[in-house]
């Protein structure tokens, strides 16, 4: 029975955690989207590297399939194209949520070392976000044009 609540305690414990973690995320989203950017950008070079060289580019430099470096390349600049837009405009609520799903995704994902592939599971977020944000955008542009005339 101890044993019981025992696991009960940590699973509360890393649920509380993993709720403090998606707050603070949501909260500062607007600072560390720059620094997940520069991760993502670093994920694109060692990505086209290990493409070229079929090769890890840190040591012991160990075989890296090259479709597998080809999707870590592919993942990486599809990413840093849905961020972009945020080097000019600040994250909505729907933009900060969408980016820490997309965070623990790729955490989690890590975690269980799965496949390059399954991160794509991540983007689904931040890509509706990124079609919102455009939606928005030329809807308003729409109403704004019908306006002036």
């Amino acid at each position: 029975m101890p044993t019981h609540s025992g696991t009960m305690t940590l699973d509360l414990k890393g649920l509380l955690e993993l709720g403090s973690s998606a707050a603070i995320l949501l909260v500062a989203a607007h600072g560390w989207i720059q620094f997940f950017a520069g991760i993502m950008l670093f994920g694109l070079g060692k990505g086209i590297i290990a493409l070229i060289t079929g090769e890890y580019p840190y040591a012991p430099h160990g075989s890296f399939p090259r479709f597998e470096s080809g999707e870590l390349a592919a993942l990486s600049l599809v990413t840093l194209l849905l961020l972009v837009r945020f080097r000019n405009t600040p994250p909505v609520i729907f933009d900060r949520v969408a980016l820490t799903a997309y965070v623990f995704v790729f955490w989690w994902l890590n975690i269980i070392r799965t496949p390059v592939a399954v991160l794509w599971i991540g983007l689904v977020p931040l890509f509706a976000a990124w079609l919102l944000h455009h939606w928005k955008g030329k809807y308003k542009s729409d109403r704004n044009a019908s306006e002036m005339k």
